[in-house]
Formats: C-alpha cells, sequence, structure tokens
C-alpha cells in the first residue's frame, strides 16, 4: 500500500457562518483511492464523524483549531510535526461573513479571520508543505471579483508585489470604515469586508508563489 497523503482542512465544522464548503472538501478527500490521513479541524475539535475509506486505511483526525490564535495554530504545526513529519496539501477553508450585521468591529472581525487568519496558516505550515514539496490552497470566492473597486484601488491591488502591499490595502479599508468613507474612498460602499477578505487573500496567494517560486520550493504559482 502506498504511503498516506497528509491533508489538513481548516473550518471542516458546518456552521451557521459558513455553507459547508470544509465538510464538502473533507469527505473529497476521503473519497480519493489512496490512502490519506486527513486533520478535519474546527473551532471546536468536534468528531464530525467522517466515514474514511477501509479499503485505503484511511484515517481522520479532528484537532481543536481557531485560525485567530497564532498558539492554536503552533499547536497544531507542532502535533502534526511530531506524527506525520509533512503535510502534503493546506486547505484553507476557515473564514466568516458578518457583513449583515455591519460594524467596525465585525469588518475587523473579518479580516482578522479570513485575511489574517489565512496568512497565519501560510507561514506557519509553510515548512511541512515545503518538506512534501505539497501545495497550499486558499479558498477564494466570487466575491473576490474586484469590478466594484475604483481603478485605483483595482490597480493596487493587481500590482501587489509584497505583503506590506496587501496589508497596507487592508488598513486602508480598515480606516476607511472607521472614518466611513468606503463608498467615496473606492471600496464600492459598505457591507463588503468579506469581499475585501477575499480580495486580499487572492494577492497574499499570489505574493506567497511567486516568492516560492522564485525560492525553488516546488510551490509555485498553479
Amino acid at each position: 500500500m502506498s504511503k498516506p497523503i497528509v491533508v489538513v482542512v481548516s473550518g471542516a465544522l458546518v456552521t451557521k457562518q459558513n455553507r459547508g464548503i470544509g465538510e464538502a472538501i473533507c469527505r473529497g478527500v476521503l473519497s480519493l483511492s489512496q490512502p490519506v490521513i486527513l486533520y478535519a479541524a474546527s473551532r471546536a475539535g468536534k468528531d464530525l464523524q467522517f466515514n474514511p475509506n477501509a479499503a485505503t486505511g484511511s484515517q481522520v483526525k479532528y484537532p481543536k483549531l481557531d485560525i485567530t490564535d497564532k498558539e492554536s495554530i503552533e499547536r497544531l504545526v507542532a502535533e502534526i510535526q511530531e506524527s506525520e513529519n509533512g503535510v502534503d496539501a493546506l486547505i484553507n477553508n476557515a473564514g466568516v461573513n458578518v457583513d449583515q450585521q455591519y460594524s467596525l468591529e465585525n469588518v475587523k472581525l473579518t479580516l482578522a479571520t479570513n485575511y489574517e487568519g489565512t496568512l497565519r496558516m501560510n507561514s506557519a505550515f509553510l515548512p511541512l508543505i515545503r518538506s512534501r514539496k505539497g501545495r497550499i490552497v486558499n479558498l477564494s470566492s466570487i466575491g473576490s471579483m474586484l469590478k466594484p473597486y475604483s481603478p485605483e484601488i483595482q490597480e493596487r491591488f493587481r500590482s501587489v508585489q509584497s505583503l506590506e502591499d496587501v496589508d497596507r490595502l487592508r488598513q486602508e479599508y480598515v480606516e476607511n470604515v472607521k472614518n466611513r468613507t468606503e463608498t467615496e474612498s473606492g471600496w464600492g460602499g459598505q457591507r463588503r469586508a468579506y469581499s475585501v477578505s477575499k480580495a486580499l487573500i487572492n494577492g497574499l496567494t499570489r505574493v506567497l508563489a511567486r516568492h516560492e517560486e522564485k525560492r525553488g520550493s516546488g510551490m509555485g504559482e498553479h
């Protein structure tokens, strides 16, 4: 039997704030014809009672993971490092959408979870991914389309060269929300924190992919 591939999926638990994409991803991973060790992670660490393919000898683990908490991420990385010594695929699915309760606090929560949490996951897991020449999948959304934004902001998103460029966009958006100037500043109006967070994820993904390609880690843009 071939060596199991190690897959980590965040946001595996269906909640009021997601549509069950993480669960569907996990079920898809477990349907593979090769052995898999799946880490189906969620904030609750709940046993989701997935049925691994007995014929392939696949396994499922249900770790607790809060992607807004650096220590929570580090604990999971350490656990996988000790048990598996590498990761073949990291699928960053965890996220929130609370734009219906639009406020500065919820905008900050959305960006801290979707954008900053995804960035932390990428940074923390990169050594484990590199060791297997694996892949990172950062889930985006049709909401990440740049059409609603001003031409200037669209161009800034398209031309990001560094994580600092991406984070400046985040900071400016939060400042505009604080000042209630989202529309006149070119952000397409209110209730767009989720969409902005996904556009920021697209930006950080491009930056990190280019960096890995230059580094020769085998993880360039695909």
